[in-house]
């Protein structure tokens, strides 16, 4: 009889999937998906030993916002860059009609570097990916112990004579 369950790399993909499928949801949720570069930036990468769930270099600064800029280490794209690309994206225009995106993108960008996001300044956290992280690695856990389970219930039947 063909055993149809699932290796511990099926299990552990089809939870990264999950994951990034409720990351992208709750991206969406809060209106965090703007540009859609954070959440093609969410990749599986699996390994003999497990696997991962990649994202961009300040992925974990979608649930607390971003501190205030300690040094000026040079990033590709800029702040400036990334801020103008985001104003762009949503659509947002100053009050005052003699600025432009541009110039609201510096405005913003200068006010990040000196007191850090909004979301920081506040000390709020938005669930981006907190949960849903326990709730995967929880999942994997417990169908990982599934899967043992059934294939030491399988040896112990076979081994009993009993083995369907």
């Amino acid at each position: 009889m063909k055993d149809y369950s699932k290796t511990s790399q099926e299990v552990i993909k089809d939870e990264l999937m999950q994951l990034r499928t409720a990351i992208l949801e709750n991206l969406a949720r809060f209106g965090r998906n703007a540009t859609g570069e954070t959440g093609r930036s969410l990749r599986i990468q699996l390994n003999p030993d497990g696997g991962a769930l990649m994202g961009r270099t300040f992925f974990s600064t979608l649930e607390v916002g971003r501190g205030p800029t300690r040094d000026f280490t040079p990033h590709t794209p800029t702040l400036f860059q990334r801020i103008l690309t985001w104003v762009k994206a949503k659509g947002v225009y100053p009050d005052d009609p003699s600025m432009t995106q541009t110039s609201l993108a510096i405005a913003i960008t200068k006010r990040i570097h000196k007191s850090g996001t909004m979301l920081f300044r506040k000390k709020q956290r938005q669930d981006i990916y907190s949960t849903a992280v326990q709730r995967a690695i929880k999942n994997i856990n417990q169908r990982l112990l599934d899967e043992a389970v059934k294939q030491v219930s399988n040896i112990h039947l076979h081994l009993s004579g009993t083995y369907q």
